[in-house]
């Protein structure tokens, strides 16, 4: 496995090489002779790398006689990993290989590159002394021709040159130094300049080619978008003048029927209008006979000095007309039908009784804590609801606030330690100090922490100011009634039915 890794490691380091001068520039003879070192190194490696298989080939058959000594159960176990490894060390191995034959023949390759490189080179280098031969010549003849222009003018300028030379020369030497040195620092501002004006050219070219690409890419998109443009507003067009004819059509049809049905509409309106006015007037008569059975019917209205129990009181109150009225019953508030009209002596027929609290009475009440005190009233801790506040948390007990029918409802939990022999709880529903229920739960052979749940109801007609409560009455040693923050205990009662009579009889009113 090393030795793939190196040969690999070899094989990427070679042709990373070759790459990178590939990439540059033409291989001079030194990196030429450093190639071949390398290659001649890489050959080295090569031949290391099959000597290392050699020892391990040695080191594989050592391994086998050393195999031979062990239990023949594990012998054969072994020699099957060891086969398995041998055939993947020889597919190593021909991997191996299969890349030192590509590496060679890829440096071969290589080689006759480079030979191909060096030739071009030879080439390229004979081809430029010729084109610079030739461009010296041409040069040479351009400056004679210009000399021989020059050398013209120049002798009939001569004679004026001739009086002034003497006294020039001294100042020209001077002027000729000094344009040496100017000369020379302008041919290198020149060059930099050159360079520089070469590098803007390359990368105003590479800009160029980008904007114009951009500008392709551009163009060929509002192309496309201004041929969906144009084909999207020759549909629209088709579609406005498909629109524009129906729009005509029915514009013609329309008003052709908006007037036959205006005259239709005329002639229904005037019919309607004259029956309105006829029922209008039959409507008038009716309000008018109304309004007189009104007043022959209320006319009379007179006080009985009572709340009326019957039909027979309202229609001495005055009453005439037929229907369902509320009277005073015996015990609550009952709905009647009254017949008026009738002949019969009976004008009354009984539909039922009225629910109606004077004080909506309702409670619900728990405890948050153990107890266990006889023959005193459960106080309570919490009032989930105390609709007339007739239920006293703190002294446990409830008082009627009008007479009626009442329910209660009682749920709670004895808990016992354990004991063999037998425990017990029990507790009584009192009204005003009188027991009128009773509920008890007694076990044996009890655990310690068991529970046992205890009940009671009862449904009671008290007067107003009636008592009730609970209390224990008998409790073994040890037993409590149980409660903690999530509540055991439960207490809860309502006014079923309040007796009316009874309430208004005494004169009580709703705020008492």
């Amino acid at each position: 496995m090393h030795l793939l890794k190196t040969i690999t490691i070899i094989s990427l380091t070679v042709f990373a090489t070759l790459g990178t001068t590939s990439a540059t520039e033409i291989p001079t003879s030194k990196e030429w002779n450093e190639f071949q070192a390398y290659v001649t190194d890489l050959s080295k490696q090569l031949n290391e790398s099959k000597a290392v298989i050699k020892v391990l080939s040695k080191q594989i058959e050592s391994m086998g006689n050393v195999v031979l000594n062990l239990e023949i159960g594990v012998l054969s176990k072994t020699l099957n990993d060891i086969n398995i490894h041998l055939s993947e060390n020889s597919e190593r191995l021909n991997e191996t290989n299969a890349v030192i034959n590509n590496l060679k023949k890829e440096l071969k390759e290589t080689k006759g590159i480079a030979e191909k490189l060096k030739t071009e080179l030879a080439d390229t280098k004979e081809e430029l002394l010729l084109k610079t031969s030739q461009d010296l010549a041409v040069t040479k003849d351009y400056f004679f021709n210009q000399l021989k222009d020059s050398k013209t003018d120049s002798d009939q300028e001569l004679k004026i040159v001739n009086i002034t030379i003497n006294s020039l020369t001294k100042e020209m030497k001077g002027i000729y130094l000094n344009f040496e040195n100017k000369s020379s620092a302008l041919s290198s501002d020149l060059q930099v300049t050159a360079d520089n004006f070469t590098q803007d050219l390359n990368a105003l070219k590479t800009e160029l080619t980008n904007i114009t690409s951009d500008y392709t890419n551009e163009l060929d998109t509002i192309k496309e978008y201004l041929i969906n443009v144009e084909s999207e507003l020759k549909l629209k067009t088709e579609i406005t003048s498909t629109t524009m004819i129906k729009f005509s059509e029915l514009s013609t049809r329309l008003a052709a029927e908006s007037k036959a049905t205006c005259n239709a509409s005329a002639k229904e309106l005037q019919e309607k209008f004259k029956a309105n006015k006829q029922e209008l007037e039959e409507v008038k008569i009716k309000i008018g006979n109304l309004t007189t059975d009104l007043k022959a019917r209320t006319s009379e209205i007179v006080d009985i000095g009572k709340i009326p129990a019957s039909c027979s009181d309202l229609q001495e109150i005055g009453y005439k007309t037929n229907g369902l009225f509320s009277v005073m019953g015996n015990k609550s508030i009952e709905t009647v039908y009254c017949n008026f009209q009738s002949k019969a002596k009976d004008i009354q027929k009984w539909i039922g009784s009225n629910d109606i609290k004077s004080m909506p009475t309702y409670f619900y009440v728990t405890r948050i804590s153990p107890f266990s005190t006889t023959n005193t009233p459960i106080p309570f801790d919490l009032a989930k609801v105390n609709i007339g506040n007739a239920m006293e948390l703190a002294s446990g007990k409830f008082r009627a606030p009008r007479p009626g029918i009442y329910f209660f409802s009682f749920t709670g939990h004895a808990f016992f330690y354990q004991s063999v022999s037998e425990l017990e709880l029990a507790i009584s529903l009192y009204l005003n100090g009188n027991r009128i229920g009773w509920a008890e739960v007694e076990e044996a052979n009890t655990s310690d922490g068991q529970f046992s749940p205890l009940t009671l109801q009862s449904t009671i007609k008290l007067k107003a100011g009636d008592q009730i409560w609970l209390q224990i009455v008998s409790v073994s040693e040890g037993v409590v009634l149980f409660d903690r923050r999530n509540p055991y205990t439960h207490f809860t009662g309502w006014m079923l039915e309040e007796d009316i009579v009874a309430s208004l009889s005494t004169n009580v009113s709703p705020s008492d």
